[in-house]
């Protein structure tokens, strides 16, 4: 049936007298014969300067892949939805480049691989106008920052102190040798992203080693000014760490982000509070407050309060807290709904830390966000369980669905039963734990989970247990560190065993500076719990290890970890 017999019998379908219709089709039927009889003439209609050509059908499948191959570069033809060479071509060129079948065809499986690759390189063009607009951002901060300037400047032009045999910073350890180890590794580092990665951590912990100057220097050689400002932030809490408290405000005045700023010294007061150092506390507080008015980002002005409330509970100001609490409430609205999870999970916290645990539970009814929930959950349940509310912390924890965050719950109630002198309940806690461990499916979280029952069941007395359940731990880094950690505290008997399966485990850990920094952990741990002897033990480990490490990236970083490992260690 061609087109005019079609249009015949519509019209003749739709009039009100058929018999109307069939004269009409008759009528034109006879007047028009040439169109029944001549089927060409429908696809080659004759030329006429006073008709326009009828428009081409499109293929709207062969118009999207067109067009995302030009947003490709691989298609420079018009974008008209009709197949060819050109569109042949770039079809065949995009699927050689990502190993797909070769035929040069259109077909709805293309145009979903296109859409994906298209929707990746969007991306990484984002990603790289947002580091641009970053960097230039923090250069501007930092060009208009007096203070910030005449630092770097003065410790670029500063002579740093140089280590002529190397060797002898292995064979008589000292925290500043070990920094300009670390320094002139670091330097020796290609330059971009991974180079200031490597001076950042080394200006840190040249603070703490005590060798401050250095730290300035280190840090002025840094290329991003988005990596300088965070490391300015890190120089003025190893200073702080380091027992140079004053020269740590004055390198938080360097800072030239207020917010940044700001943030860095809640976190300085943070760490000086956990570590009774209440008037070191306070003063970085002071300073943080005198900065609120200029804040501008509503995420801003809430993550402060929200510390601000943290701090003060570490110091025991609990009506302070409680103000700082109400504020950052009174200013949750202002964020994006999906901006508010974080706030609120840390708002359930600091209601925990007020022991005013149905406030926290509805805070945690609304986070969705299990990554930021469990943390305060976790929190929540050890807190009701201390505070004598065992059966509704139970409850709590039995609500929690995903088996590694269920496992966490367990050793949370059981450490909870251990202080309060309830063994036999801690013993049924962490026994739940060893039977529902077996059902986490992501490695990692598997062995933290059975490290974490471990270390319990040490902290129970029950050595046997703990040794047989680290032992089972198939991540080779996580058992190092729990048999290590279960090494410095058994009895005599057990223990050179254990360090034997330690090193064993830690030998089978393939990245030399993820051991290193292992062992500067471990030396971090033995000097806060006053074992000296533990710690120098670890500390040879860890320098035998970075003594070996040739790539100068590495290398950098493993030595700084020993720097300032080692500058704890022998702080009184």
């Amino acid at each position: 049936m061609n087109a005019f017999t079609e249009m015949s019998l519509y019209i003749s379908g739709n009039l009100r007298s058929r018999q109307w219709g069939i004269a009409l089709f008759l009528v034109l039927v006879f007047l028009l014969p040439w169109h029944s009889s001549s089927p060409a003439a429908l696809s080659d209609p004759p030329q006429s300067s006073s008709k326009t050509e009828a428009p081409v059908a499109v293929d709207a499948l062969l118009l999207a892949i067109q067009s995302l191959l030009g947003e490709m570069g691989l298609y420079h033809g018009a974008l008209d939805g009709r197949m060819s060479k050109s569109t042949q071509e770039a079809i065949r060129l995009h699927q050689k480049a990502w190993n797909l079948r070769q035929n040069g065809l259109p077909s709805e499986d293309l145009l979903q691989h296109l859409e994906m690759v298209a929707g990746m390189r969007r991306i990484e063009r984002r990603l790289k106008q947002t580091k641009a607009e970053q960097i230039t951002g923090a250069k501007r901060l930092i060009e208009e920052s007096p203070v910030t300037r005449r630092l770097l400047l003065e410790a670029a032009a500063r002579p740093q102190p140089s280590v002529e045999n190397p060797q002898s910073c292995f064979d008589e350890p000292r925290p500043e040798c070990l920094a300009i180890l670390a320094r002139q590794a670091a330097l020796a580092a290609p330059v971009g992203s991974m180079r200031d990665w490597a001076l950042s951590e080394v200006a840190s912990e040249a603070a703490e080693a005590g060798v401050p100057l250095m730290a300035w220097e280190v840090a002025s050689r840094i290329d991003d000014p988005r990596t300088l400002i965070a490391a300015l932030g890190s120089v003025a809490r190893a200073l702080a760490e380091g027992g140079n408290f004053q020269a740590a405000l004055e390198a938080l005045e360097a800072i030239p982000d207020t917010a940044r700023r700001c943030e860095s010294a809640l976190n300085l007061a943070q760490r000086q509070a956990e570590a009774g150092k209440d008037a070191g506390a306070r003063a970085a507080r002071n300073l943080a407050v005198q900065m609120l008015d200029s804040l501008k980002m509503p995420e801003e002005i809430l993550a402060a309060r929200l510390k601000l409330a943290e701090v003060a509970l570490l110091l025991g100001e609990s009506g302070a807290a409680s103000r700082w609490r109400l504020e950052a409430e009174q200013r949750l609205l202002s964020l994006p709904v999906d901006a508010r999870q974080g706030a609120m999970a840390s708002l359930s916290m600091i209601e925990t830390s007020l022991k005013r645990f149905d406030a926290s539970r509805q805070w945690l009814l609304q986070v969705q966000d299990g990554l930021l929930r469990v943390p305060a959950e976790l929190k929540l349940i050890e807190a009701m369980a201390l505070a004598g509310r065992g059966d509704e912390a139970e409850a709590l924890a039995d609500y929690i669905e995903a088996p590694r965050y269920r496992v966490l719950a367990q050793v949370r109630l059981a450490s909870a039963k251990i202080k309060l002198g309830n063994k036999a309940e801690a013993k049924r806690h962490l026994r739940d734990a060893g039977i529902q461990v077996s059902a986490i499916d992501l490695p990692f979280a598997k062995a933290y989970g059975e490290s974490q029952i471990a270390l319990a069941w040490q902290a129970l007395g029950e050595n046997e247990t703990a040794e047989a359940m680290a032992r089972v731990i198939e991540d080779e880094a996580i058992k190092a560190h729990t048999l290590w950690r279960l090494s410095d505290v058994v009895p005599l008997g057990r223990r050179d065993i254990l360090r034997i399966e330690a090193e064993l485990a830690t030998k089978a850990h393939a990245d030399p500076f993820g051991r290193v920094w292992m062992y500067a952990e471990l030396v971090r741990e033995r000097s806060r719990q006053g074992d000296k002897a533990g710690a120098l033990a670890h500390l040879a480990r860890g320098l035998t290890v970075a003594e070996a490490i040739s790539d100068s990236w590495s290398r950098s970083r493993a030595l700084a970890a020993l720097a300032g490992a080692m500058a704890e260690m022998q702080r009184p």
